[in-house]
Parts: structure tokens; sequence; C-alpha cells
């Protein structure tokens, strides 16, 4: 009777030691990142593409000089450019009225085309004549292509993720084909690239 109490009750030790050791393991694969997660956390994030761009009734310099953007989106059929009238401007010099600078007012406007990507406009102060409106526009979409892998990194207190992004382009991207937009490097330039990103865990989950 003793002998089979003493063998029941190393049997359940026995058992309990097995679920303690198998604890931590089973506890590391449930607050792993899985790559649906992942997926579900980064596609939240993702976002188009967006730049601003100055319409109306606005003052450019002879032959818009100085606008590489203007005579782009004019020749892409996005905006309409009508000349209104010069602006000549004079400074008083030893009593004399004397020539110093001189602009053009243009009627700047988005045809059908170019209202199709446009996401807001604001209304700016403006000098009299000028009446200028800042415009913000849709550059591309982007679309997530999938996780490339997962790598825990616990003293990151999370794991880096490795993705695959591509991008669909509006015609308003002609704002990123300047010579100023290429030297500023505002975006880069592939239709697809591979991008990392550290997702964090915290009490409340993984976030991003």
């Amino acid at each position: 009777m003793n002998n089979n109490h003493f063998l029941k009750s190393k049997i359940i030790l026995l058992s309990v030691a097995i679920i303690l050791f198998n604890f931590p393991f089973s506890l590391h694969a449930q607050t792993k990142l899985s790559r649906e997660k992942a997926t579900s956390l980064i596609k939240e994030k993702i976002r188009p593409e967006l730049a601003e761009y100055n319409y109306g009734i606005v003052a450019k310099l002879p032959k818009f000089q100085y606008d590489e953007e203007t005579p782009l989106l004019e020749k892409a059929g996005l905006i309409k450019v009508n000349f209104i009238k010069d602006l000549p401007h004079y400074s008083d010099i030893q009593g004399q009225k004397v020539l110093v600078s001189s602009d053009m007012l243009y009627e700047v406007l988005l045809t059908e085309e170019g209202r199709k990507y446009l996401i807001k406009e604001q209304s700016l102060k403006s000098n009299d004549p000028e009446n200028v409106v800042k415009g913000t526009f849709k550059l591309s979409d982007m679309e997530f292509k999938g996780i490339v892998y997962i790598q825990d990194m616990p003293q990151k207190g999370g794991a880096i993720v490795k993705f695959k992004i591509s991008r669909k382009k509006t015609p308003f991207w002609i704002l990123n084909t300047t010579p100023t937009s290429r030297a500023l490097n505002r975006s880069f330039e592939a239709d697809e690239q591979e991008v990392s990103v550290l997702i964090r865990k915290t009490d409340a989950g993984w976030i991003l």
C-alpha cells in the first residue's frame, strides 16, 4: 500500500516537472510574432505617397525660370496655364522710377485629369493680385507584397520583419522626376523594394 502511494507520488512529481520544463517553450511559441500578425500590422501602416503643389492665380518668373514642376505638369495634361499679365516691379532711385525685376501673373488650373489625384486643397494667404491654393496630390499607391523573413530580436524588445512593397505610380509622380527632387532623394525610385521594420512586443501585444 505504501509502495503504491510512493509510486503514484513520484509519477505526479515527474508529470509536474515535465509540464514546468515545457512551459517556457510553449509560452515562447505563443508570444512569437506570426507572419499573419506582422502582415496585419504592416498593412495598417501603408499609405499612399503624397506631394504638394501650388496653383490658382500665381506670380512666376518669365518662362517659369526656377520652376521645374509647372511645365512638366502642363505637358502631362494635369494643369492648364493661362497668362494674365506682366507684373513689373519698380524702385525709386534718385527720384527716378527704375524697373528692378519682373514677374508674370498666371492662372494655373487643374484639369479634369489632374483633379482625379487631388487629396485636399487649402487657400493660402497671398499678396494681391495673387490667389494661391495649396493642393496635396497622390503620387502613388503602395501595395504590400509579402513577408521575406521574421527575425526575433529579444535585445531590441521585438522582432525585425523584412517585407516586400510595390508602388503603383499616378501621373503626379512627375513631381518626383525633377532634378531638384532627385537631388533631395525624396523617394526611392524602384517600383519594388524590400523594407525592414522593428515590431515591438509590449504588455498590450505587438505594435509597429
